[in-house]
């Protein structure tokens, strides 16, 4: 599980973060999280077997490093926390009273400032995450969320942008909304969000 060697993930990259001087590359296809730190130094978690025995649960689309120095995983088999230490990867129990989203496929994550964490996926999907006491809000479709929701990102205001398969949108704590910035294209037409 745990491997420190001179190469980077083999596989399609597709997250980078940079945090505290160390890099995080992120990979589809089960080849796991390289973390390259500002000696050159280059760590490889790899994924568990039973996550890469599943078809494409081992797919890693973001990692959020974490204050103590553990990392949060965004992935396709859900939301993981990675002890950095002895490698293992542990999953993190996804929250839905509506039970309508019982295979979470995370894609994207986002520290929220508060101690909570964004985290965005396929579905309409955008939750939020609650480590201190493991509490998720949900967020979707009649909140002007689009499908797929592939990057975040917290400006220096405070407005959560989200990149999803329509678009871009801003999320506005202090008013609560969620309003998409320009035309998207839905079935072929043009629409322009509130």
């Amino acid at each position: 599980l745990f491997h420190r060697q001179p190469e980077v993930s083999e596989g399609d990259i597709v997250r980078l973060r940079q945090e505290g001087g160390t890099l995080f590359a992120s990979a589809w296809y089960g080849q796991g999280l390289t973390a390259v730190d500002t000696t050159g130094a280059i760590i490889h978690w790899r994924l568990p077997k039973d996550l890469n025995d599943r078809q494409q649960s081992a797919q890693i689309g973001d990692a959020l490093p974490l204050p103590d120095g553990n990392v949060l995983v965004a992935s396709l088999a859900g939301l993981l926390h990675l002890d950095t230490r002895t490698g293992a990867y542990h999953h993190i129990p996804f929250d839905d009273a509506s039970d309508t989203h019982q295979d979470p496929r995370m894609i994207s994550l986002c520290d929220a400032g508060d101690g909570t964490i964004w985290v965005g996926g396929y579905g309409p999907w955008l939750h939020r995450y609650d480590p201190r006491n493991g509490h998720w809000t949900h967020y979707g479709t009649s909140s002007g969320i689009g499908p797929q929701v592939n990057a975040l990102v917290r400006d220096g205001h405070g407005t959560l942008w989200i990149g999803d398969k329509h678009g871009l949108s801003g999320y506005d704590e202090t008013t609560g909304r969620i309003e998409r910035v320009g035309p998207i294209q839905v079935n072929g037409a043009t629409t322009t969000l509130p």
